[in-house]
């Protein structure tokens, strides 16, 4: 092979390289924990916010959370959901359980009667628990008497033991075993 074909064919080569590169990118795999909607870090879950309604009568938050493992037991007793016994995403063995979960958080306070919180929890496979419970006003409003801690998509260390929310002097936690 000649000098001149060898140039050639690098040429041709790196041609083809640039090419490829501009049409597919330079895409590796993601990084998990590169976003919100991306698999956390490993003993991470990613915890995503957001303000469903907000009324003088009525609150309704939603907080997704995205694991990179799944989770097969939820509870709630009172004002604390909890999610455990807990398995590696990719465990060909292991059933019943999920790494992608909601807590939807509801707070009413109809026309003079007393105010009433139900947060769910629920899992993609199904399962739900519910924590219920009343909230004394004190004579302010609901808005005033509810405070949302956690309001924005964040990436947490597991174990957690979140509050999202502050109702009254009640908080409601989210713990979230490793």
């Amino acid at each position: 092979m000649s000098l001149r074909s060898s140039r050639y064919t690098l040429g041709l080569a790196c041609l083809i390289v640039t090419i490829c590169t501009i049409l597919m990118g330079c895409n590796r795999a993601a990084p998990r924990g590169s976003g919100p909607l991306q698999l956390p870090a490993e003993g991470y879950i990613n915890l995503l916010s957001r303000s469903i309604m907000q009324s003088p009568d009525k609150i309704h938050w939603k907080w997704s959370i995205l694991g990179e493992r799944n989770w097969r037991k939820a509870e709630a007793q009172g004002a604390v959901l909890s999610l455990s016994d807990v398995y590696a995403l990719n465990n060909v063995t292991e059933r019943g359980g999920c790494n992608v979960w909601e807590l939807d958080l509801e707070v009413t306070a109809p026309n003079g009667q007393p105010a009433v919180w139900e947060a769910r929890l629920h899992g993609s496979v199904g399962t739900t628990v519910v924590g219920k419970g009343t909230l004394d006003l004190q004579g302010s409003s609901l808005t005033s008497a509810v405070r949302i801690v956690e309001t924005g998509d964040t990436s947490l260390h597991l174990p957690a033991d979140i509050i999202v929310a502050r109702l009254g002097g009640t908080d409601l936690r989210l713990t979230i075993a490793k």
